[in-house]
C-alpha cells in the first residue's frame, strides 16, 4: 500500500476527531499529516539519500533500526 494513502487516511480521522473535538486540538496533526501525505505523493523522502555520503555520528544498529548519520553536503 502506498504511504501517502495511509497519511491521507490519517489526515481524514483526525480532521474528523477534530469536528467532534469541538476544539483545536487534532487540527495541527491533520494538517501535519495531508502535508505529509503531499509530499508522499510528491515522492520526497529518505530514499532519496540512500547510496549518498554521509558522516556516522551514532553507530548504526540495524537490528534495532537506530543509529544517526549527518548529510556530507
Amino acid at each position: 500500500m502506498d504511504t501517502w494513502i495511509i497519511w491521507l487516511a490519517a489526515a481524514l480521522l483526525l480532521g474528523a476527531g477534530e469536528l467532534h473535538a469541538r476544539g483545536v486540538f487534532l487540527a495541527p496533526l491533520a494538517a501535519g499529516a495531508a502535508v505529509a501525505a503531499a509530499a508522499s505523493l510528491a515522492g520526497v523522502g529518505a530514499a532519496a539519500l540512500v547510496g549518498q555520503r554521509a558522516l556516522v555520528v551514532e553507530r548504526i544498529a540495524n537490528d534495532e533500526g537506530v543509529g544517526q548519520v549527518k548529510d556530507r553536503r
